[in-house]
């Protein structure tokens, strides 16, 4: 199969999108970081399915960078967005929708790494990612999950109601020992100022 037919980058080209570049280059590393490569199940998966074999020698990573150079971003074969930016591509080839959607991207990349912002919009992006954050860890429900979901919900509804109840009843004990307070206070006052009419 040709170059330009395989999915993924081709090595050492480098390729526009917009005001920027990408590239995929063989990276040397130090030992320490090489194990760590080689224990990461993406990086492994990668190598395997390319024929390329995790030694000091190289290690397959893509460069982001601006058309003057002054800002750059690299990404190793064991990060989610390595694999998201070389799958767009067929060999140097990019469809028009993965193009847009490859320079919406590095948009991003740039505006989020160069613009500080204020107190606001730094908190408004931490919610956000933390947001996403619990979506993306959330365990995907399956029939015994959700039964078990469903028993719980149901017995602190009936916790609730029960709770409800017993706050209701002593809402009314209240106000009927309120009540029975103010006749016997209004008696005492009627007795007392009748008295003080017959003298």
């Amino acid at each position: 199969m040709e170059e330009n037919k395989k999915v993924g980058m081709p090595f050492g080209k480098k390729i526009q999108i917009g005001n920027y570049f990408v590239s995929k280059y063989m990276k040397t590393l130090t030992r320490k970081e090489l194990m760590a490569l080689r224990a990461s199940s993406e990086a492994a998966v990668y190598a395997k399915q390319r024929g390329i074999d995790l030694t000091r020698g190289g290690v397959p990573y893509i460069k982001v960078f601006t058309r003057g150079g002054d800002w750059e971003l690299h990404f190793g074969c064991n990060a989610t967005m390595f694999y998201y930016i070389d799958s767009r591509f067929v060999g140097d080839q990019l469809s028009d929708d993965n193009y847009k959607a490859l320079y919406s991207l590095f948009l991003l990349f740039y505006g989020d790494t160069t613009i500080m912002g204020d107190g606001q919009y730094i908190d408004a992006k931490g919610r956000l990612l933390k947001e996403y954050l619990e979506r993306t860890k959330a365990p995907k429900e399956t029939p015994e999950s959700k039964a078990e979901d469903d028993a719980i919900l149901e017995d602190v509804k009936k916790m609730e109601e029960a709770r409800a109840n017993i706050v209701a009843m002593g809402k009314a004990a209240e106000e009927a020992d309120a009540k029975a307070s103010g006749t016997v206070a209004e008696k005492k006052t009627t007795k007392k100022k009748g008295g003080n009419h017959g003298k």
